[in-house]
């Protein structure tokens, strides 16, 4: 099938720099401007675990749509290159007729590379950033801020708007608002050359043979700006984009996580789960929640067990090496029946494996992880608004079965940025499930009553240390019903059978897997299945196979543990059209689906470099595998 329109409806540029430039701050102003103009904008972070210094180079990318958009994708239209060093051109990243920006004086161009450009039709413009910025009366700190500007001047947009959020950027530093937006203006000025030089040596440019046909003319300055009114586009809203908010993954879970009642937060910075530690620590003083930097990854799960113990609820998260310590104190808290809740924020591993980078290769190790056999519920957020509302559905169930949950991301989803609707507070309702409170109830316990071996679905009472009821131990040992130590044979067969009743209570009670694009297995050319973040870069990808005609289907696993096999087994008679998109190597979700079902999935496109899908690897893919034909 021929996929040339792929960016009919989408567009993207790329800030590249050193480490520690301040590359983020050019995309999160050009991507939080394009949001108040009523775009929907996705921002993309890549940067290594050294911050700076020579090996350091770093990318943030903005795409944006006049459509809903929620991914990333490979191919962009302006790359602005702050710092050529360890770096290249990266031509290979940019479309047939792109633009890259730098503050190179005198960019060395070899005869490969002024052919590559030639072929793919690629203009050059130099931005002094660091005069424009000193002329401002800024620093060299402040060529981000000078490219902002220019960036969005050669768009064509209003650049009272940009303005605007570097007022809000520096709101709690006045003494820096006047001179960033000068320093914005004057980037935004130099925008205004109807043919921007190419290099600072323009007057000898005779040096480079096609050096004309590298730079930027005024007709190209025109086919950038039409990117924001083509008529194929639908309207932008600015009215409706006041509704709308752009935020990362991880900002939506802390916020979902206040919401949730958590009173005290327990972690070890890691990645890419530290940004809530960072958001919650910022706002101690708004919310009254304890947060706390522990010393190591076994102390937060300890201290979270214990708070969750005391009737409070705790919050804990982790990346995978993080996980592996408190996988110990996991067991404590099954065995215990203590809730549990732990954000599991995935990273590609084994060890330290790439640390800032992202994978879905935690799966089976939040499946399985812990010693003996247990219930546990596994959530694999799957957007935005999952972030939000499934941090407090983990902590109801959790309470309500007393297990374990483990929430997991990844650092696409935790890092990224996207625009959605403002979050429906009401969304959740607060449920501390099985914790009996009334002072009423609470006398007729004895303290037996706390494992009772009879309690339907194995979910006994739970109550609080201090309340006005009869005292239990809360033991590590296997147990009676009063928690005292047994190694009778009959009570540990029954305290195992007691647990385990739990799994299929709780799965009855999880929704199926959510199916989007065409719901009518017989009508549906291909059904992509996957879980967790891959949802984003799906229905992009279901939104263009939508234009082209092609019925297509995407049936995305939000609760992935217990697994409910019904939605996907409407499909398993059609296993030609199936095809399993995954993050890892060894299609984890795959493994689990044929334990559970017996159902193999033959057609995988596995990612495993550390990098999430792009919007068109998907749609080639499925077009390489004959399915789109």
């Amino acid at each position: 099938m021929d996929l040339k329109n792929l960016y009919a409806y989408r567009h993207a540029l790329k800030v590249v720099g050193a480490s520690g430039q301040g590359i983020n701050t050019v995309g999160e102003v050009v991507g939080k401007a394009l949001k108040r103009l009523g775009y929907f904008v996705t921002a993309y972070r890549e940067y290594p675990s050294l911050i700076k210094g020579g090996y350091g180079k770093a990318t943030y990318q903005v795409d944006f749509s006049a459509r809903p958009l929620s991914s990333s994708q490979k191919i962009v239209d302006l790359m602005v290159i702050l710092n050529r060093q360890n770096t290249n051109w990266r031509i290979p990243e940019l479309k047939q007729g792109g633009i890259i920006i730098h503050d190179i004086p005198n960019p060395r161009i070899n005869k490969i590379e002024e052919q590559r450009f030639l072929e793919k039709g690629i203009k050059l413009v130099f931005l002094p950033a660091s005069k424009l910025a000193a002329d401002a009366g800024g620093s060299e700190l402040m060529v981000n801020i000078v490219a902002s500007g220019f960036v969005w001047g050669l768009m064509g947009l209003d650049v009272e708007i940009l303005a605007s959020v570097i007022r809000e950027m520096f709101s709690s530093k006045p003494k820096y608002i006047e001179v960033n937006v000068a320093a914005l203006k004057a980037g935004y000025s130099y925008s205004q050359i109807l043919m921007p030089p190419m290099t600072a040596r323009y007057m000898q440019i005779d040096e480079i043979p096609n050096a004309e046909k590298l730079k930027l003319h005024t007709a190209d300055i025109a086919v950038l700006k039409s990117i924001f009114n083509l008529t194929t586009w639908e309207p932008v809203s600015t009215e409706s984009a006041q509704n709308r908010m752009l935020v990362a993954g991880n900002d939506a879970l802390s916020i979902g996580a206040v919401r949730a009642g958590v009173r005290l937060f327990f972690a070890y910075p890691m990645t890419p789960s530290s940004s809530i530690l960072t958001y919650l620590g910022e706002r101690i003083h708004e919310t009254g929640m304890i947060v706390k930097q522990a010393e190591d990854e076994i102390t937060a799960a300890d201290m979270t067990i214990g708070a969750m113990h005391m009737g409070a609820r705790a919050l804990t998260a982790t990346s995978g090496g993080g996980f592996d310590l408190m996988t110990e104190h996991i067991s404590l808290a099954a065995i215990t029946e203590i809730p549990f809740v732990c954000v599991l924020a995935m990273r590609p591993g084994p060890a330290t494996g790439l640390p800032t980078w992202t994978a879905q290769g935690d799966l089976l190790l939040a499946c399985f992880a812990g010693h003996g056999e247990y219930t546990r519920l596994v959530i694999s957020l799957t957007n935005v608004n999952s972030c939000f509302e499934e941090i407090q559905n983990a902590f109801n169930l959790a309470e309500k079965y007393q297990i374990p949950v483990f929430v997991l991301t990844d650092k696409l989803l935790a890092e990224n940025l996207y625009t959605v609707d403002k979050f429906n507070a009401d969304a959740v309702k607060f449920d501390r499930g099985s914790t009996v409170l009334d002072e009423k109830i609470l006398s007729t316990f004895t303290s037996a009553s706390r494992f009772d071996l009879e309690a339907k679905d194995g979910i006994s009472p739970r109550w609080l240390p201090g309340a006005k009821a009869a005292t239990f131990n809360a033991n590590s040992d296997e147990h009676d019903e009063e928690g005292n130590v047994s190694e009778e044979a009959v009570m540990a067969e029954a305290m195992m059978i007691k647990r385990l009743k739990k799994e299929p209570a709780l799965a009855a009670e999880l929704p199926e897997a959510e199916v989007f694009g065409e719901t009518d297995p017989l009508k549906t050319k291909l059904v992509m299945v996957g879980w967790g973040s891959t949802e984003t870069i799906a229905l992009d990808v279901l939104a263009h196979l939508k234009e082209l005609g092609v019925a297509a289907t995407y049936i995305s696993y939000k609760y992935v543990f217990p697994f409910k096999p019904n939605t996907l087994m409407k499909y398993s008679n059609l296993p030609e059209k199936l095809v399993l998109l995954e993050n890892n190597a060894t299609a984890q979700f795959g493994k689990l689906i044929r334990m559970e079902t017996g159902l193999n999935i033959e057609k995988k496109f596995l990612k495993f470099d550390g990098r999430p899908f792009f919007y068109e690897e998907v749609l080639q893919y499925l077009n390489s595998t004959g399915m789109l034909s």
